[in-house]
């Protein structure tokens, strides 16, 4: 399956203040216990069908631009991706593997392989997925 869609989000998500702040400002990420964090949006496209969601995402462990691997990716709740009412997610035991960059320009992509069925009998369906993001705040 392959699918492709564009959302907006209007004001960034930064620090979870829901106020609406420039790229650069987000770029730095805030402080939290355990180092710096970065706050991504919460992700909804909603095409004919079938419709993508995924929960507030956060990297910890935020330095600054670059590569990060999922493993520093964490969503309240736990990481999952929902497609068209079926719950994916990361299972390491199964091979699931990711990463997240995020650009000087405040521009970014998500990369997931092998995401797995929640609650389904072996064989587990698994999707991949890219998700890229601008910033034009």
């Amino acid at each position: 399956m392959r699918l492709s869609g564009a959302a907006t989000v209007d004001q960034p998500a930064v620090g979870g203040t829901g106020k609406s702040e420039s790229c650069a400002e987000w770029l730095k990420g805030t402080a939290s216990s355990s180092g710096r964090k970065l706050d991504l949006a919460t992700i909804s496209i909603v095409l004919p069908a079938p419709a993508v969601s995924m929960g507030d995402l956060t990297l910890t462990g935020y330095t600054g631009p670059g590569s990060y691997p999922l493993d520093q990716v964490s969503s309240e709740g736990g990481f999952s991706m929902v497609v068209d009412a079926k719950e994916y997610g990361l299972n390491a035991s199964y091979g699931t593997t990711g990463s997240v960059t995020v650009n000087a320009d405040a521009s970014g992509t998500i990369t997931l392989k092998n995401l797995m069925t929640q609650n389904a009998a072996p064989p587990r369906p698994s999707v991949d997925a890219v998700i890229s993001w601008t910033c034009a705040a």
